[in-house]
């Protein structure tokens, strides 16, 4: 989930409102990823690069300063909707667990964490409705980073 709070713009053109609006988004993904693990497993090397690749749905809903739902009587449109989309993303993992392998059994054994991981990744999200004029573009280039647990 996420939103961003600004000030509306009038209807004629004339710039922004002394109203605030508010845009919601409520993303949905699934997906598929590989891990190139085979270094890990066999060398005991701690490099995983990793791709991912899959479908999104996000959810967009437009309020205005008394959060209502907008919507336009002369076009009959309202503040709310659905965009489809797709994603991919490349990243590379350091497989935690080979720089303290007792703690890494300890940490499995009790909390049922078979690896540890950090990683860097780079997101690409194209959520357009594949491309349509008619729809909004809510699809970005995002790195990402952070711990990663494998149940």
């Amino acid at each position: 989930y996420g939103s961003v709070t600004g000030k509306g713009q009038l209807k004629d053109g004339g710039g922004n409102s002394s109203d605030e609006t508010t845009l919601h988004l409520i993303p949905i993904s699934i997906g598929i990823a590989y891990n190139f693990d085979v270094l890990a497993i066999r060398w005991n090397i701690p490099l995983v690069p990793y791709v991912k690749l899959g479908i999104d749905y996000s959810i967009w809903i437009v309020t205005d300063g008394l959060g209502s739902i907008t919507s336009d009587s002369d076009s009959g449109t309202d503040g709310s909707g659905d965009t489809w989309g797709w994603h991919t993303s490349v990243g590379l993992k350091i497989l935690l667990d080979t720089f303290a392998p007792d703690m890494a059994q300890s940490f499995d054994i009790e909390a049922g964490v078979n690896n540890s991981y950090i990683f860097a990744e780079l997101l690409y999200a194209d959520i357009s409705d594949f491309g349509s004029s008619r729809s909004w573009d809510v699809g970005a280039l995002t790195g990402l980073f952070g711990l990663a647990f494998e149940f």
